[in-house]
């Protein structure tokens, strides 16, 4: 029997206490990885500045080399360090967005420092840093003289993780340990924005828009989340991503959901359009398989994960997406769903 690519080992389960963070820590020191939770979804992570520890990241998610990874830190002086700032204008822009959204569900690309390794960032001149929003992880993190890599902690291509038992899911024997921090607040990964350029650019939607974004550096933002997903500026830009363990999974718009309304495939959609399919269609099969998710796009993103996960529990079956309105506010909902289609 061929041994497995990695070893097999325990992995722990700690409190988000300050036991729990003390333990994580002593891990994360000694060059192991710990998924721990964010505001966004969980993140597995190592040390930052540690090339060994970097490698167990992708050696345990089987993510690409090429696909570069976040550091995450805690406080803004701590964040700057990781950049090559060099002129007024990026830190004009690094600080006005670290001040609205910071802690929070962005991630600020720039020109990298000097001591940030090429393994983190793909041999890519600019890295990614974001500071997040949950109290356990930011306690962790004041702990360590070193920022966190953390991609998210799930095996590339599944769903991302929004509660500890997601991570499991996947990642058991994998890594050393799991913080339990309760489900994540947004639950889906930050928007990614690059700001050294001549002009800001999204790499990646999220919940902090294109709108919140002008209105806060007063210029126009472009979105270029489409165009890195052969060759992937940053995290998450792979066409597929969000993926659950199931036979297939296809997005269809309202109109045609009227075709499949009384087919054997699951469904997926909102509160809203299930309405209004009942009422013109009826009920759908006895037996059948329907998650009904909010109208509000915040609260949708919040358990979208969640939601593929749970259809894991039928490994046979094919699911069906309604997809959502192509409003600005559901935009980031449409990218995950869309590279959750196989």
């Amino acid at each position: 029997m061929n041994s497995p690519p990695f070893p097999i080992i325990k992995t722990l389960m700690l409190n988000g206490a300050d036991d729990g963070i003390q333990k994580a820590s002593f891990i994360l020191r000694k060059g192991g990885i710990v998924a721990v939770p964010t505001e966004t979804v969980y993140g597995l992570a190592g040390n930052g500045f540690d090339s060994c520890a970097i490698a167990k990241i992708f050696l345990a998610k089987g993510r690409p080399k090429e696909n570069p990874l976040i550091l995450h830190t805690d406080s803004f002086s701590k964040a700057a360090q990781l950049f090559a700032i060099d002129n007024a204008r990026f830190y004009q822009r690094l600080e006005k967005l670290a001040y609205a959204f910071w802690p929070g569900p962005l991630t600020i690309v720039a020109q990298k420092a000097s001591n940030v390794p090429d393994e983190v960032t793909a041999l890519m001149p600019s890295v990614g840093v974001r500071i997040p929003r949950h109290e356990t992880t930011l306690a962790l993190l004041r702990e360590l003289d070193f920022p966190l890599a953390m991609p998210s902690a799930n095996i590339s291509k599944r769903p991302s993780p929004t509660t500890a038992q997601h991570v499991l899911k996947t990642l058991d024997g994998r890594i050393d340990a799991v913080i339990e921090g309760g489900t994540c607040g947004v639950g889906i990964e930050s928007t990614i924005v690059q700001i050294d350029l001549e002009q800001v650019e999204i790499l990646r939607l999220g919940m902090i828009t294109k709108k919140l974004l002008e209105e806060c550096l007063l210029e126009p933002v472009i979105d270029k989340a489409h165009e890195h997903r052969e060759k992937p500026r940053c995290p998450g830009a792979a066409f597929l991503h969000y993926a659950p363990k199931i036979a297939s999974v296809k997005l269809i718009n309202k109109e045609d959901a009227e075709q499949s309304w009384h087919g054997a495939d699951m469904m997926l959609m909102r509160e809203s359009d299930c309405a209004e399919l009942l009422t013109k269609l009826g009920e759908r099969p006895q037996g059948s398989i329907t998650t009904i998710l909010s109208d509000d796009a915040d609260e949708f993103g919040h358990k979208l994960y969640d939601a593929l996960y749970g259809f894991e529990a039928y490994p046979k079956a094919h699911l069906t997406v309604v997809a959502p309105p192509k409003t600005y506010l559901w935009h980031a909902i449409h990218d995950r769903l869309s590279r959750s289609v196989f």
